[in-house]
């Protein structure tokens, strides 16, 4: 065998070894059909590989769930939510899958870039809060209960699936800003239907969210809780109360400032629920603040009526 079939040979080796080698590796990257993909788990995957031209000093963090609502039609929320969406910063958005197509025709439907929004679906099921739904129901349907928690009527008080939502708040706000698609370092919750509250404040503006530098978690309070003697005392009876000083439709900071607050909040949703009781997550923060007050940073208002202010605090 001559040296030039020789080196024929190695070449058609080394070509063979290299084709192999292609093969294998795009078929790690690519799974045959026949293996299912968790879309949510890879959507997560892709997120958290954050493209370092996308970066955003706020992130907003809003979710809308269909929980029945009496008085309250999803399309009074889908007209909101249209408001709301202007605000000029990047959008993560959860909802649920038969909500989905709806959340995606109000982004299209405004023309707001795709690099810009980001919509994660998750289910009733998924949320923090919805392993004790059965708890919940059982401690609305007590007769003890009814009596002794304030305006029973309230939806909090009524709807088991209410409190399972507004509880996972935080929790939705911690998952959002451990994806982090837009390289924030401040994220913000934004009810989605806060927009009702705009007022005079032009969503146009650029957010920064200047007040979020520090590792405090701001929320907004009513300035008329300095004069209530539960707020002064901290009587942790006001949980039984509506006493709703604390205005969580719009709260955030930096990751650790709304991590340590969502982990208080865990704690105290079980003592609450050891103790028969349900209500809204405002009064769970209050709970949370009386013992950590350390963790906070608020905001001081007069009254709702000036609720239009908070928004300038993302300016």
């Amino acid at each position: 065998m001559n040296h030039i079939t020789k080196n024929f040979l190695l070449i058609l080796v080394l070509l063979f070894l290299a084709i192999f080698i292609l093969h294998e590796t795009l078929s790690r990257q690519l799974p045959p059909s026949s293996i299912q993909i968790n879309p949510r788990k890879h959507l997560e995957e892709v997120l958290t590989k954050k493209p370092s031209f996308l970066t955003f000093p706020t992130t907003i963090i809003s979710a809308f769930f269909d929980i029945s609502r009496n008085g309250r039609p999803n399309e009074h929320y889908f007209n909101w939510i249209k408001q709301t969406l202007k605000l000029n910063a990047p959008f993560i958005f959860f909802t649920q899958a038969k909500l989905r197509n709806k959340i995606e025709a109000i982004f299209s439907e405004l023309q707001i870039n795709q690099k810009r929004f980001t919509i994660i679906t998750i289910e009733l099921e998924e949320l923090e809060y919805y392993k004790d739904i059965e708890t919940v129901k059982i401690i609305l349907s007590s007769s003890n209960y009814k009596e002794k928690i304030a305006y029973p009527d309230r939806i909090e008080c009524t709807n088991p699936f209410y409190s399972i939502v507004i509880f996972s708040k935080l929790t939705l706000l911690v998952k959002g800003a451990q994806l982090n698609p837009f390289n924030s370092t401040k994220f913000v919750w934004l009810d989605a239907g806060i927009s009702r509250f705009f007022k005079d404040f032009d969503p146009s503006q650029s957010l920064t969210g200047k007040l979020l530098s520090n590792n405090s978690f701001y929320i907004t309070l009513e300035g008329q809780a300095f004069k209530d003697k539960d707020f002064q005392t901290k009587n942790e009876q006001i949980i039984m109360t509506a006493k709703n000083f604390f205005l969580a439709g719009i709260m955030g900071g930096t990751y650790d400032a709304i991590l340590n607050v969502s982990n208080e909040l865990k704690k105290k949703w079980k003592y609450l629920l050891n103790k028969q009781i349900v209500n809204n997550e405002q009064l769970g923060l209050l709970l949370v603040y009386f013992e950590n007050p350390n963790l906070f940073s608020l905001k001081e208002i007069p009254n709702t009526d000036y609720l239009a202010e908070v928004f300038k605090f993302l300016v």
